[in-house]
């Protein structure tokens, strides 16, 4: 991620702080999501517009994936594959809008654009045409270029 924004950087940092207090071993698109939703960028409020919070988000997550055990105190939490594919896509996103560092809304299409996943279900039931998602993003990145 040496070519993050800050908010990339702080979002995942707060995703693996999610994944902890819902007591899971790995960081997954989920966490992804509610890491996205605790610092106020074009991600989160693209989907406060479509009526979510980090409370609803998080409290579906937990509803769907239960809480776990946790980490030993000498564990750090692995990232699932799921995760570094929507990371994977998120770069490619960041390429294709011509942006010169990886940011959050990037992070938010790369989960939309994984198709499968609770991260990518969750966005479906807010939006069920996530083309809606994709053109709140990416005309946030019009007007930003605009600036």
């Amino acid at each position: 991620m040496n070519r993050s924004s800050d908010q990339v950087r702080l979002s995942f940092h707060y995703a693996r702080e999610e994944a902890g207090l819902l007591g899971h071993n790995t960081i997954g698109p989920e966490h992804l999501l509610l890491g996205l939703m605790r610092y106020n960028n074009e991600a989160s409020q693209t989907i406060i517009k479509f009526g979510s919070s980090l409370d609803k988000l998080r409290t579906q997550i937990e509803t769907e994936l239960g809480i776990g055990k946790g980490l030993r105190r000498d564990e750090t939490a692995n990232i699932s594959n799921e995760a570094r594919h929507a990371l994977e896509l998120a770069g490619q996103e960041q390429l294709v809008l011509g942006d010169n560092l990886l940011d959050c809304k990037h992070i938010l299409l790369g989960i939309i654009k994984q198709e499968n996943g609770l991260a990518y279900e969750i966005l479906h039931e807010l939006s069920p045409d996530l083309n809606n998602l994709i053109v709140q993003l990416q005309h946030s990145n019009d007007q930003n270029q605009a600036q």
